[in-house]
């Protein structure tokens, strides 16, 4: 008998928040280039600067952005897209120049990551558009109306 492999995106959303160990890879990570915002504080002034994710796990995120944000500092992230995820809290642990103003920033979430914002990091958007229509219903095609009950089904 052959057994099927695993779905690795099913295990990676109801994986559960680690600890993390000394290597800080105990959560396992997802990679994703989702458009988001990251805001932290700069004095008295707040800053928000786009950002692309690279990859999330529960326990944080590594992003990249034009814009570097002091380390150490309290910041807070969302995932923009046709509904933006809630902005969710973080620490920056790291900021390493990748080119000519571009950085890597590393994050660790205040809070094990919620399951909805991963899903949208990983999936996109959770509901569909309201213009979009059925695959299996076109234009080009009749509705055969005799497959249609006038009645409840009991």
């Amino acid at each position: 008998m052959v057994e099927e492999p695993l779905n690795q995106l099913f295990q990676f959303l109801r994986s559960t928040f680690r600890a993390v160990g000394e290597a800080h890879r105990t959560n396992p990570r997802r990679h994703t280039s989702k458009p988001a915002r990251l805001a932290w504080e700069d004095g008295v002034k707040r800053r928000i600067v786009r950002a692309r994710l690279i990859d999330i796990s529960r326990a944080g995120a590594a992003l990249v952005s034009s814009s570097m944000p002091p380390v150490s500092a309290e910041a807070r992230l969302r995932i923009l897209g046709r509904e933006p995820t809630p902005w969710i809290e973080a620490a920056i642990v790291g900021v390493q120049p990748e080119g000519p103003r571009r950085y890597r920033i590393r994050l660790r979430f205040d809070e094990p990551c919620p399951t909805y914002f991963l899903r949208v990091a990983v999936l996109g958007p959770i509901a569909p558009d309201a213009d979009e229509v059925a695959p299996c219903v076109t234009n080009m095609e009749p509705m055969d109306l005799s497959l249609q009950s006038s009645s409840p089904h009991p």
